[in-house]
């Protein structure tokens, strides 16, 4: 299954970077991740870096920005994932998320198992995402139905 990965961004290029980062060391291959964004300033250098990683230039405002990645996914995509620029992935949350939707052909949509919600509480750092992300990728004994458990952070709050 080929997976493209959309995120939106403006104003935070260093925590968009980690999010970054974090989708290219999943264990199941990624075929793109497009950022959009409405300036360059709003990315860094190095979330550029990798050859699955575009960047769209958009107009401001999350709609717009969604759909004009939206609009430029590759044709031969299968899943297409949005992601926020401040979550932190277990390495197996795309391997998951792709048995999940190989093995349940009439899904639609799936957020997979939100370990933290920096939205409705206090925020945390990327560091300790990673720690409890780890934690449950080692724990992978925690099963739903049958499928792996998909494990993700949501920072918000940073800047």
């Amino acid at each position: 299954m080929r997976v493209s990965v959309i995120i939106c961004s403006i104003g935070r290029p260093g925590i968009l970077d980690d999010t970054v980062q974090s989708l290219l060391h999943q264990t199941y291959p990624i075929d793109e991740i497009l950022i959009g964004t409405p300036s360059t300033e709003n990315v860094l250098p190095s979330s550029l870096e990798h050859p699955v990683v575009r960047l769209l230039l958009t107009k401001t405002g999350l709609t717009v920005q969604r759909n004009a990645c939206l609009s430029s996914v590759k044709a031969s995509s299968d899943l297409v994932v949005f992601v926020d620029d401040d979550m932190e992935f277990a390495p197996s949350y795309m391997a998951a998320m792709v048995e999940l939707f190989e093995a349940t052909p009439d899904l639609i949509v799936s957020s997979g198992n939100l370990l933290f919600d920096g939205g409705v509480g206090k925020s945390i750092g990327r560091e300790e995402a990673r720690r409890l992300c780890a934690g449950k990728q080692a724990a992978s004994a925690h099963r739903r139905g049958g499928r792996p458990l998909t494990v993700a952070i949501w920072l918000t709050g940073q800047a």
